[in-house]
């Protein structure tokens, strides 16, 4: 649209008019007022593919789900995941990752008790280790848990997992500090789980993180979603808990107890519109075109809903 518009004009590298930029912002804000009541008024089938896809990540997140039940952790739907839950009872239509919060405590027994649980499951294609995006290395590292083939370049289905920590306290100059104090953090942890509570306890009483509950908390300083320099949000604990569950896709899965400030605090009060802006990771469109495709998802869709039907609740 823009070069459309730049053609107009003699100027060589020169930009819209006012008039010419309000005319594109017209037609931008169409498309996103049809985009919106395709969503209002009509319910949308997926392809055969994308329902495959779909029922894979609801099965990956039904384990993890029952994984947290045996042990007794608490964990939420978080970001976009939590977004589709509240807004489409499922994924957001051009999603394909799923997004959960834990607080640490939970955390740490989960990193202590996933490995085991996956052996004692016999999937060979589900995997977890630390990611650290190419984007801001140095600087986020999350837990991811993934289903991917050896022959496929990155995986087709996964559950990012963030810590949180409640805080004891906090002032103006607390982001600032918070900021200042995370490439640090990245440089006393080297990504290795036997040295992350070290770590993190040497970062407690410069940010005033705590185990027990308190009236907020914030992203983990280890594995917060944004990279080096975004806005952090101080949340409502009593915004998240007690947690409850609310639909997603094909189960049931926690969530937040007020979602709607939750959401609000993270996307802004219009969250149940259709942004502006979406995309996806490309996973999905790169993957169609993988031979046998078709038949190899449905490998792994039967095998993670055996696992779920076998599992076992007892510690």
């Amino acid at each position: 649209m823009f070069n459309r518009f730049k053609k107009k004009s003699s100027k060589k590298n020169s930009y819209p008019t006012k008039k010419e930029f309000n005319e594109l912002q017209q037609l931008v804000d169409r498309q996103h007022d049809y985009l919106n009541n395709i969503f209002v008024f009509h319910e949308l089938e997926f392809t055969p593919y994308m329902e495959l896809m779909r029922t894979i990540s609801y099965e990956l997140l039904k384990y993890f789900d029952n994984i947290c039940t045996k042990y007794d952790l608490e964990y939420w739907l978080d970001f976009g995941t939590l977004l589709g839950a509240v807004r489409h009872e499922g994924f957001i239509p051009w999603d394909d990752d799923l997004d959960v919060g834990m607080l640490r405590e939970d955390y740490y027994r989960f990193l202590e008790v996933f490995p085991s649980e996956l052996e004692k499951s016999g999937m060979k294609n589900v995997a977890a280790w630390f990611k650290e995006p190419s984007w801001d290395v140095g600087s986020i590292r999350w837990y991811q848990i993934n289903c991917k083939y050896p022959d496929f370049n990155g995986k087709y289905v996964g559950i990012d997992v963030f810590p949180y920590d409640y805080i004891t306290d906090f002032d103006d100059d607390y982001i600032p500090r918070f900021h200042k104090l995370r490439p640090e953090f990245f440089k006393t942890w080297d990504g290795e789980i036997d040295h992350l509570k070290d770590a993190i306890d040497s970062s407690c009483g410069h940010l005033n993180l705590s185990l027990s509950r308190t009236d907020h908390f914030i992203a983990g300083v280890d594995g917060g979603r944004f990279r080096t320099g975004s806005v952090f949000k101080i949340l409502k604990t009593e915004d998240l808990q007690p947690l409850k569950r609310i639909k997603f896709g094909k189960y049931d899965f926690l969530v937040p107890n007020n979602t709607d400030n939750y959401l609000s605090e993270i996307y802004g009060k219009n969250y149940m519109e259709i942004g502006r802006s979406s995309k996806d990771h490309g996973r999905l469109t790169r993957y169609k075109k993988y031979p046998n495709i078709m038949e190899r998802l449905t490998e792994a869709k039967d095998e993670l809903i055996k696992v779920n039907e076998n599992f076992d609740y007892i510690p």
